[in-house]
């Protein structure tokens, strides 16, 4: 699963990248440029679907979190599940849990925005520098 995520991420941005710059600086006919619209548009949506869906598997598993805060562990619990509780609860709060590109980072909804503010930088760097 590692790899398939990092390949798609890797394929989506270099993709979208390249089809901006063919968008700004082709000055083709209407049918290339409505062909290079489509594939910008199925480039995101495949890399907008993948990173929603594995956001959401992160949120997912940091959901019990909440609710184990508010267990209290006086007298109900012997120390074996005290323990065990605990270790649940550090292993929620410690990393990261979800999906990841090589283990360089998770992916999160702060990280779906950082993706798309990268995107926003590039593209308006394309615009500035137009020759």
């Amino acid at each position: 699963m590692q790899y398939f995520v990092t390949i798609t991420y890797l394929a989506t941005i270099i993709g979208c990248c390249f089809l901006l710059y063919m968008l700004i600086y082709s000055k083709l006919e209407v049918l290339f440029i409505a062909m290079v619209v489509f594939w910008l548009t199925f480039n995101a949506l495949i890399a907008l679907t993948l990173s929603i869906g594995l956001s959401q598997v992160h949120e997912a598993a940091h959901q019990p979190l909440e609710a184990l805060f508010t267990i209290e562990t006086s007298d109900k619990a012997d120390t074996s599940q005290a323990i065990q509780l605990q270790l649940f609860l550090s292993k929620l709060t410690g990393t990261s849990i979800g999906a990841t590109v090589l283990d360089l980072f998770t992916i999160t909804k702060e990280a779906l925005l950082t993706i798309a503010g990268a995107y926003i930088t590039y593209f308006l760097l394309l615009i500035q520098f137009n020759p």
